[in-house]
């Protein structure tokens, strides 16, 4: 985001931001719970700090390709979601920017406006000083409607320069995220290993749905796997091969 977002940019981005929180925050539970289940840190953090490379890192680190895949194809889809997040914020501006245009044309109520504060003039001094004072009070009453339409004319002009201002901006904040580079290629997408340069830079268009499916169909598998390791615990024996055992040394002591 630049720096020197004017508020009004500011103000419509938190209104838009509303649309898309649903959108992160999915995305943000599905990356929290992949990368627990992948044994790395969180990323948040990382992200934050803007250190793509130690997350890059962390992912390539996973043993299991399938996480990683999963979780560069979320990087990719979170990616794609902020540039639609910037595109829609010039698409408002320009929306502003087209009737702040039509604006300047001056409408019918301003210059309803001016002749009935001309006729009110005129009409004072006529009734003040007879028809000198009309006379006076249609000249008086020129000036005032001219003042009237000409205010009206710098207003429209300022918000028209205003919002042309606006869309820059919002067009300078699009093409900084749509220029930026993704995480992770697409031939790493694919392989989940870093790019060898030897992937087809195409992918299924399920692809992104077979991962999710394998990468989240053997969580409950893998954490009781992990929790039995940690907890140092092994499979008991059945129930008739202890007894056999159990015959075994009874016939030994006798």
């Amino acid at each position: 985001m630049k720096g020197d977002l004017n508020m009004r940019n500011y103000e419509r981005m938190v209104k838009r931001r509303k649309l898309f929180t649903s959108v992160w925050d999915e995305t943000k539970k599905k990356r929290d719970a992949l990368e627990r289940q992948a044994g790395i840190e969180n990323t948040n953090e990382l992200r934050d700090k803007g250190r793509p490379q130690k997350i890059r890192d962390l992912y390539f680190s996973v043993a299991d390709p399938v996480i990683p895949r999963a979780l560069m194809i979320l990087e990719r889809e979170e990616h794609d979601v902020m540039v639609q997040f910037w595109n829609k914020g010039v698409e408002e501006a320009e929306t502003i920017v087209e009737k702040a245009q039509a604006r300047t044309d001056i409408p019918f109520h301003v210059w309803l406006t001016a002749a009935i504060c001309g006729f009110m003039v005129v009409a004072a001094g006529q009734v003040a000083a007879g028809l000198t004072g009309a006379i006076g009070g249609a000249v008086a009453g020129y000036f005032i409607g001219q003042g009237i339409v000409a205010t009206y004319k710098g207003w429209a002009r300022h918000a028209l320069e205003t919002a042309r201002r606006d869309l820059d901006d919002e067009r300078g904040d699009a093409g900084e995220s749509i220029a930026a580079n993704h995480m992770f290629s697409i031939d790493e997408e694919i392989s989940g290993v870093p790019d060898n340069r030897r992937m087809p830079a195409s992918r299924s268009s399920d692809i992104d749905d077979d991962v999710f499916s394998r990468a989240f169909a053997n969580m409950d598998e893998l954490t009781a796997k992990r929790a039995i390791h940690e907890a140092g615990e092994t499979s008991p024996q059945p129930p008739n091969v202890l007894a056999g055992n159990e015959g075994r040394r009874h016939q030994r002591e006798n």
